[in-house]
């Protein structure tokens, strides 16, 4: 008995839905495996504390913080709402963190991702903002080092920009060109 090409491709189509639906099923009621292209122009911003869905997001350049803050369900408490840190922009590799109270925010603290999660985003690090473990991150930095790096900060301020790492002991101009593609 020959079958008919149009009844193949029937239960071809039939399979097909049925592994779409049975995906469906498997994921409902929780967020599935989703991979987003990361699109040019856009800010990485992590959201921690306070936020229903922690994680790393892409936010349009130029976005106040007052737009991620209309994201949650909470209100800004009295001492926070129309502040100037509402006004300010969001710079990439940024973490925000809520303190919330019966559905108000009491507390806004905004900090920076680890430069582990900035270099796999491609985020430039700045030297000012990096504290001894991220220090540690990049190749040939061990303890001391990072130590080293941090108590210049400390003793003669910060460096402004990444060329200024020179005036810590035991780094020179070739471990800042190997460093240069994290920075840059």
């Amino acid at each position: 008995m020959m079958r008919n090409p149009g009844q193949s491709l029937l239960v071809c189509l039939l399979l097909i839905l049925l592994v779409i639906n049975t995906g469906r099923a498997f994921f409902a009621g929780e967020e599935g495996p989703v991979f987003l292209p990361v699109e040019p122009g856009g800010t990485m911003v992590e959201l921690g504390a306070g936020f229903s869905r922690q994680g790393i997001y892409q936010f349009i350049d130029g976005a106040p913080l007052a737009d991620v803050i209309l994201l949650t369900n909470y209100r800004p408490g009295d001492g926070l709402a129309g502040g100037k840190r509402f006004d300010a922009r969001l710079e990439p590799g940024q973490r925000i963190d809520l303190e919330i109270n019966n559905d108000i925010i009491k507390g806004l603290r905004i900090t920076w991702m680890s430069s582990a999660k900035r270099i796999a985003l491609g985020i430039p690090l700045h030297p000012d903002r990096m504290c001894e473990e991220d220090w540690e991150v990049l190749p040939g930095i061990g303890e001391k080092m990072a130590r080293r790096i941090e108590e210049s900060r400390q003793k003669y301020g910060e460096f402004g920009a990444f060329d200024r790492l020179i005036r810590v002991q035991g780094i020179g101009k070739k471990r800042l060109s190997h460093w240069n593609q994290y920075f840059f």
